[in-house]
C-alpha cells in the first residue's frame, strides 16, 4: 500500500496544475486513474489495494478510479474472466468499463505484441474520456527482469535495457498521451510477494492458460529460464533488480 500510494503522490506532484480550474484542489490535488484490470492475481492484488486507499473515509488522494478490463477474443475463458471482473468491482463499489477488442492472431510483430497495442489503445481511449492523469499497471518485479533478458536477448542498449520505469509519460505510436502518466508502483515488489498477499487477503483470481505457452519468449524465459537460476543462485532476482535500476 505504501508504495502505490507513494506512486499517486508523484504524481499528484508531477501534474499538480490541472487543466480544470475546479479540480486543483488544496492543499492536494487528487488524480483520475485509470486501471488495467485483467482478473489475474497481480492486477486483483494491486486493485484491492486501490480500493482499499480509494474507499477509506476522508481520502483526498484519488478523484476518481475507472477500471478497465480488455477482452482481446483470443481465450475461450474471456468471457468467463469478464463475469469474474464484473462481481469483484460490484463486490468494492467500482466504476468498471469491459472493453472488446479484435486482435489479429497472424501479426506479422507476433499475437502478444499485438495484443499489448490493442490493449494500450484501449487504455488511452478510456484515459482520455475520463480526463485521467493516470494508467496504472500491475507489472512487478519479475515482469521487469523478464523484460530486462528480453531486450538484451534483442542486443537493446540502456534505453531498452532499463526495461520498465515506475511513473513516465505515457507513448505511444501514433497516439497523443500528452499529461497522462504510465504508473507501475510494484516495479520492486516480487511475485512471491505478491502471492503472499493475495493469499492472506483471500483474493480469487483467473488464470489465463497462454502464460503457459512457452512458444512465446516471456513464457520461455519465465518457465524454463529463471527456475534453474533461482536453483544455483538463491536471490538473485533482487541483485537483478537493482541492475535494472542502476541503467534506468
Amino acid at each position: 500500500r505504501v508504495l502505490v500510494e507513494a506512486s499517486i503522490e508523484a504524481v499528484r506532484e508531477r501534474n499538480a496544475a490541472h487543466p480544470d480550474a475546479d479540480f486543483a484542489l488544496e492543499p492536494v490535488n487528487p488524480v483520475r486513474i485509470v486501471f488495467a484490470f485483467s482478473g489475474g492475481r497481480d492486477s486483483t492484488a494491486l486493485l484491492e489495494i486501490l480500493s482499499r486507499i480509494r474507499n477509506a473515509a476522508g481520502q483526498s488522494r484519488i478523484a476518481d478510479l475507472t477500471v478497465v478490463h480488455v477482452h482481446h477474443g483470443l481465450s475461450c475463458n474471456a468471457d468467463a474472466w469478464v463475469e469474474h471482473v464484473q462481481s469483484f468491482c460490484k463486490a468494492r463499489g467500482l466504476t468498471l468499463e469491459v472493453v472488446r477488442v479484435y486482435v489479429n492472431p497472424r501479426a506479422p510483430e507476433g499475437v502478444e505484441a499485438a495484443a499489448r497495442q490493442a490493449r494500450y489503445r484501449a487504455l488511452l481511449r478510456i484515459a482520455r474520456e475520463r480526463r485521467a492523469d493516470v494508467i496504472m499497471t500491475a507489472h512487478h518485479q519479475d515482469d521487469r527482469i523478464e523484460t530486462f533478458l528480453i531486450q538484451w536477448l534483442r542486443g537493446a542498449g540502456p534505453e531498452g535495457l532499463a526495461a520498465m520505469s515506475p511513473v513516465r509519460s505515457f507513448e505511444m505510436a501514433g497516439s497523443e498521451g500528452a499529461g497522462i502518466a504510465l504508473v507501475r508502483p510494484w516495479l520492486d515488489v516480487s511475485g512471491e510477494e505478491i502471492e503472499r498477499f493475495a493469499r492472506k487477503a483471500r483474493l480469487t483470481w483467473v488464470e489465463d492458460e497462454s502464460n503457459s505457452d512457452t512458444r512465446f519468449l516471456r513464457n520461455l524465459i519465465r518457465t524454463e529460464m529463471l527456475p534453474h537460476l533461482d536453483a544455483a543462485r538463491p536471490g538473485w532476482r533482487k541483485a537483478a533488480a537493482r541492475s535494472v535500476g542502476l541503467v534506468a
